[in-house]
């Protein structure tokens, strides 16, 4: 997808564009928009947010991490931005780290139930099995239909019952 004139379109809709497509499937097609969109405004939040998401989900989780790093300090949503940079640093191996964004996502929004998620899973690769499961309990007691969250409970559940 090429933006003809993109310099013409307001950042908000490159990043309206962006997000479509990123919900899409089509994350070329998203990088290119958010890198578009940064382009014009490097230090746009919500841009390096969607940026940084994108770019740990496409496996490049360092490149993901620095923009949510960068993203954070000025988002309006600080519990996105922080669980983000928490999904990143656990993608990298970092579970101390990720669990420090994952507390200070939860501190913005104590309800995000992805942010209680993260945080167990944190806890589970730092071997806490009981903090683990505790987090993954109020995760699953937030959103109960979300299977996900019940697959990241099972997932503490049998890993506290391998002790």
């Amino acid at each position: 997808m090429e933006e003809e004139g993109a310099d013409d379109i307001p950042v908000a809709v490159l990043l309206s564009r962006g997000l479509a497509a990123h919900r899409a499937g089509a994350l070329g097609d998203a990088a290119r928009l958010y890198v578009a969109a940064l382009s014009r405004v490097p230090r746009d939040p919500q841009a390096l947010c969607l940026a940084g998401l994108l770019a740990t989900q496409a496996g490049d989780a360092a490149r993901g991490a620095a923009l949510l790093q960068a993203a954070r300090a000025s988002t309006a949503d600080a519990a996105q931005a922080e669980l983000a940079l928490g999904d990143a640093l656990r993608a990298l191996g970092r579970p101390g780290e990720a669990l420090a964004a994952y507390d200070r996502a939860l501190a913005a929004d104590a309800a995000r139930a992805w942010a209680h998620a993260g945080r167990g899973a944190a806890l589970r690769a730092l071997g806490k099995m009981r903090e683990a499961v505790a987090a993954q309990e109020r995760a699953v007691a937030l959103a109960p239909a979300d299977a996900g969250l019940r697959f990241g409970l099972g997932v503490a559940l049998q890993a506290a019952q391998a002790l």
